[in-house]
């Protein structure tokens, strides 16, 4: 355990509890409903959309993993700034207007609406695998950050930890979160910044870098092997297109689709910036500092931290305990509302609103409790953002090919989902056999059961599917003809 950082330590418990008091503020007049507590009502403008969508996806995994990952392996690593930015582009320019003209609450609830009911379990299941790797990775964060940088024991770190994501998660719900988000992701952008410009000055600026080991500075340098870095390249540019708790929920939240598809702009540039460049810098710039000495990756960080002006120092530690707070606060709305509406809620689909909110919440202290046990086992917090990366994967052929195609059944989706899932799983759980990425298994698995079932499986759609694939082939509102033809 380190020294005690005494301004640290009163920096951030302030933050702390200013933040959790603001949510609880915020969020006081939700109603007792799923759609109000897990979507904020659906009625958030533009700009708390995106700085929710900064916060969530900024959190410990970027700003002390990928910190270290830098420092490791040199600018290679930027392909997955590169990558960020292009695809949220992409998804806010194409995707996310059309997703929310669909006026669904979910990913599961796309599976469900497009496929069938045990297709959405399946979808259901993979996001909350993903959605709580994520969440295990802001445990580490939080207590790697608060035991090396502040000097809290490792154990009381990870308490406290537990207790602020329950608390913030209870008293806010989505609408809470997401305004208190909107004042995070300032504060994380302007600590990137600052932190990543002082870096690069006191690593010597231009010269500093010109003196970094070779390759360090080259994106080709091969650092990480080619495959390896494709896949993990894939594996996050694919995961923008079906996580939820990062961007479908978000979009959903939304209260226009053109709200949605500003709000995907703004998140595009804004994280594209930050993790490519100034992100980038402070891991490169710590190796300048510090020479190769520093072995865990996680830990570079808080190396940097130290050599900063204390003030600036304690702020940025503030602002990583913001990125973490507001990302674990998302991945426990999301893998909820998975957990409550589209598992429970087929089981028991007559449930009342305020019964699901309390079996949201009931999940939420069950994940963080597991999460405590598993941490203590796997503390990397790379090894839970990448598996997070990888499983949500399996939901993206099956998931876009359905709602641009009408050729593909409900028994193809299904298994397309389920046999690339487990086929992540597998490689994922075997150690990567051969040293083959496993997003490349699951994407393989997924085409192959795609093409061939689909070439024997000629089950016509219903009218509801039907008319799924035409709203969103055709970007206008969908309209389920089952729910129009009850209400005449």
């Amino acid at each position: 355990m380190a020294d005690m950082n005494y301004l640290a330590a009163i920096i951030i418990p302030l933050y702390l509890l200013l933040t959790v008091g603001l949510m609880a503020f915020i969020g006081r007049g939700t109603k007792g409903n799923l759609k109000d507590y897990t979507l904020g009502g659906k009625a958030l403008p533009w700009y708390v959309t995106s700085g929710s969508m900064i916060a969530s996806l900024i959190g410990g995994g970027t700003l002390m993993g990928y910190v270290g990952y830098y420092y490791q392996f040199g600018i290679e690593w930027g392909w997955m700034g590169v990558g960020c930015g292009l695809t949220l582009l992409f998804m806010g320019l194409k995707i996310a207007p059309r997703i929310k003209k669909l006026n669904l609450n979910s990913v599961a609830e796309i599976f469900a609406m497009r496929y069938d009911s045990k297709t959405r379990i399946v979808a259901s299941i993979l996001i909350m695998i993903g959605d709580f790797a994520v969440f295990c990775a802001m445990i580490s964060s939080f207590a790697t950050l608060l035991s090396g940088y502040v000097g809290l024991s490792h154990t009381a770190a990870m308490v406290l930890a537990i207790v602020v994501f329950i608390l913030s998660t209870f008293l806010g719900g989505f609408k809470g979160i997401a305004y208190t988000d909107l004042i995070q992701s300032i504060l994380i952008l302007v600590g990137v910044v600052a932190v990543g410009v002082f870096a690069f000055f006191k690593a010597g600026a231009v010269e500093g870098f010109a003196a970094l080991p070779e390759g360090m500075l080259n994106p080709f340098s091969g650092n990480i092997p080619g495959f390896t870095m494709v896949g993990n390249v894939i594996a996050l540019v694919g995961m923008f297109f079906v996580s939820q708790s990062t961007v479908i929920q978000k979009v959903n939240a939304s209260r226009s689709p053109k709200d949605a598809k500003k709000a995907m702009i703004m998140f595009a540039v804004s994280t594209g910036f930050a993790m490519l460049v100034f992100i980038g810098s402070m891991g490169l710039s710590s190796r300048v500092i510090f020479g190769d000495g520093i072995t865990n990756s996680d830990d570079v960080i808080v190396h940097l931290l130290g050599a900063v002006p204390p003030l600036l120092g304690a702020i940025y530690a503030a602002a990583i305990v913001a990125a973490v707070l507001t990302t674990a606060n998302a991945m426990l709305m999301s893998s909820g509302l998975c957990f409550a509406n589209d598992i429970i809620g087929i089981m028991k689909p007559n449930m009342p609103e305020k019964k699901k909110v309390l079996v949201t919440r009931t999940y939420i202290v069950l994940a963080s409790v597991v999460g405590y046990i598993l941490v203590e086992y796997i503390p990397s917090i790379i090894t839970w953002i990448m598996l997070a990366y990888t499983i949500q994967n399996a939901m993206i052929l099956p998931m876009y090919a359905g709602l641009m195609s009408k050729r593909i059944s409900s028994r193809t989706g299904f298994l397309s989902l389920l046999i690339s899932g487990i086929a992540i799983l597998i490689w994922e759980l075997t150690g990567e056999p051969m040293g083959i990425h496993p997003i490349f298994v699951g994407l393989a698995a997924s085409i192959v059961v795609l093409i061939v079932s689909a070439a024997f499986d000629k089950a016509p759609l219903s009218a509801r599917q039907s008319a799924l694939v035409y709203a969103y082939t055709n970007n206008v509102d969908f309209v389920d003809p089952e729910a129009k033809a009850q209400e005449e």
